[in-house]
C-alpha cells in the first residue's frame, strides 16, 4: 500500500482483513474439528493418532482436488473417501450430542447430523483458502 493512500482506505483494508481473518479462523476450527473426529474414530479402531492426522490430510487433498482431474477412475476413490469423512464426522457429532445429553433417537436428528457432518467434511478447505487469499489482497492494498 502506498503512502498516499488515505487513512479511511487503510482503515477499510485493515477492517476487511480482520473480518477475513475472523472468518478464516472459524473455517479452520471446523476443519480441525473434522480432523479431530477422523483421528478419534481411527484411534477407537486401534490406529495410531498420527496415522489419523495423516489420514485427515490425505482425505482433504483427495476430496478437494482429485475429482478435478475428471478421470472417471478417480471418482470411486473420491466417493469412498468422502463417505468415510462424513461418517467419521457424523459419528463424532453423535458422540458429542450424546455427551451433552441430547436423545439420539429420531430421523430428523440423524438427518441434521448428517448434513452438519457433510458441511464440516467438505466446506472448510475451500472457504479457508478463499479467506486467506482475500486477507493477502487486503494486506497488499488491492
Amino acid at each position: 500500500m502506498s503512502a498516499s493512500v488515505s487513512p479511511t482506505t487503510r482503515y477499510y483494508h485493515a477492517a476487511q482483513a480482520g473480518a477475513e481473518l475472523a472468518a478464516a479462523t472459524l473455517w479452520a476450527a471446523l476443519w480441525l474439528a473434522n480432523g479431530y473426529f477422523t483421528v478419534s474414530f481411527l484411534s477407537a479402531l486401534g490406529i495410531a493418532w498420527w496415522w489419523g492426522c495423516l489420514a485427515h490430510l490425505v482425505i482433504s487433498l483427495i476430496e478437494q482436488h482429485l475429482w478435478r482431474s475428471r478421470r472417471r477412475s478417480a471418482y470411486p476413490l473420491v466417493i469412498a473417501v468422502g463417505t468415510l469423512d462424513v461418517y467419521t464426522s457424523a459419528f463424532g457429532l453423535l458422540s458429542l450430542f450424546a455427551a451433552w445429553g441430547v436423545p439420539l433417537d429420531g430421523f430428523v436428528l440423524l438427518g441434521a447430523v448428517t448434513v452438519l457432518a457433510e458441511g464440516i467434511a467438505i466446506a472448510p478447505e475451500p472457504q479457508l483458502v478463499d479467506h486467506l487469499v482475500a486477507i493477502r489482497r487486503y494486506v497488499r492494498g488491492r
